[in-house]
């Protein structure tokens, strides 16, 4: 299965979940660029993200101590990896949810959905590296590795457009005063 089938499947499965429960599933524009959020103290470096699925029988720690976890484990390849890339880390993609939540939910799917057969949630994870690091190499070595199912290159997301970054807004007459327009400009600014 190539690597869009599989983050597919995952957002896929997520959004169903979140649905079932009401939840709309959205990603910030901070997380889709690649940049650090100012609110967790970070410096806004600019980051690659790189996805890593697991396989489904791998276990790890489904939080930050991940990589002192592979760094003990699997022969080192971790450790190799951090003296090529410095500054690489790994981190739990879906850090919203506890490990039992993401389990309870896949079996609720499931069971909604006989068909529908849940990959193990707790093996996607996000190696951040600065811009800096050559990224195709790190995506060649973490594909070789034998835990790994895939890893590949997470593509930006651009900002949505709105009303204050649209270009096609500037150029409608019909968001103008009365009587060439509606005054769509005034009731924006309301509050």
């Amino acid at each position: 299965m190539d690597a869009r089938k599989v983050w597919r499947s995952f957002v896929d499965a997520l959004r169903a979940i979140h649905r079932s429960f009401g939840v709309i599933v959205t990603r910030s524009s901070s997380a889709a660029s690649g940049t650090r959020n100012a609110e967790d103290g970070t410096a806004r470096e600019r980051l690659h993200r790189v996805m890593v699925k697991f396989k489904d029988n791998v276990e790890l720690p489904f939080d930050d101590s991940a990589d002192q976890y592979l760094a003990r484990m699997h022969d080192g390849q971790w450790r190799r990896l951090l003296s090529r890339y410095p500054g690489a880390a790994i981190r739990p993609l879906n850090r919203g949810l506890s490990a039992a939540r993401l389990r309870e939910l896949a079996a609720l799917g499931e069971r909604r959905d006989r068909s529908y057969r849940a990959p193990n949630f707790l093996t996607f994870f996000v190696v951040t590296v600065p811009k800096s690091a050559e990224v195709d190499g790190l995506l060649r070595e973490l594909a070789a590795w034998p835990l790994v199912q895939v890893a590949y290159l997470d593509s930006p997301v651009a900002d949505p457009v709105t009303n204050q970054n649209d270009p096609v807004i500037t150029n409608t007459n019909y968001t103008d005063k009365a009587p060439h327009g509606i005054d769509a400009k005034y009731i924006s600014k309301m509050k």
